[in-house]
């Protein structure tokens, strides 16, 4: 398999999305009370696009500086770790007190992202151990891909609330 270009086709989809979102914020209505709002949520969806962007390179700089490939894995994995929980920090700080403007929906997205982000991070975890990973590429791949689902989630997420008017 090829995975320079895998991993290049991921972060492709990722910049998409983060581009997309950003025309649907311009497109959105520009009540005053939301523009905060509006602005977190695009902020939150960026920051998901381009985690996805930045990790789905890492690996292909990380063998191009010469690494071996079990070291590859493992120093990907780790960072993606460490990026992942300080992003998800930093947007549950920020987004405290937000989820009223996200309506009834929230109540099913906002587990579905912890969930696949959850995921994600065991598979990392399970890579760094090293315990047992058959293929850490295909696992790296795989948090990839439930990255890209949840940063898809954020974007239609943020669709939804940023293209239908203010009541």
């Amino acid at each position: 398999m090829d995975y320079p270009g895998s991993l290049e086709t991921i972060a492709e989809i990722a910049v998409a999305l983060a581009g997309f979102s950003a025309l649907v914020a311009l497109l959105a209505t520009k009540d005053q009370a939301r523009r905060k709002f509006e602005a977190l949520g695009l902020q939150v969806m960026l920051e998901a696009s381009l985690f996805v962007v930045a990790l789905s390179l890492l690996p292909v700089v990380l063998f191009e500086l010469g690494l071996a490939a079990g070291t590859v894995w493992r120093s990907s994995a780790a960072i993606f770790l460490i990026v992942d929980i300080a992003i998800t920090v930093s947007v549950r700080m920020r987004s405290r007190g937000w989820s009223e403007h996200f309506g009834s929906g929230e109540r099913i997205v906002a587990p579905a992202t912890s969930i696949l982000s959850s995921i994600a991070d065991g598979l990392m975890l399970w890579v760094l151990v090293d315990y047992g990973v058959g293929s850490p590429s295909g696992v790296y791949l795989l948090a990839l891909y439930l990255n890209l689902l949840l940063a898809g989630i954020l974007f239609v997420r943020f669709a939804a609330t940023n293209l239908v008017p203010a009541e």
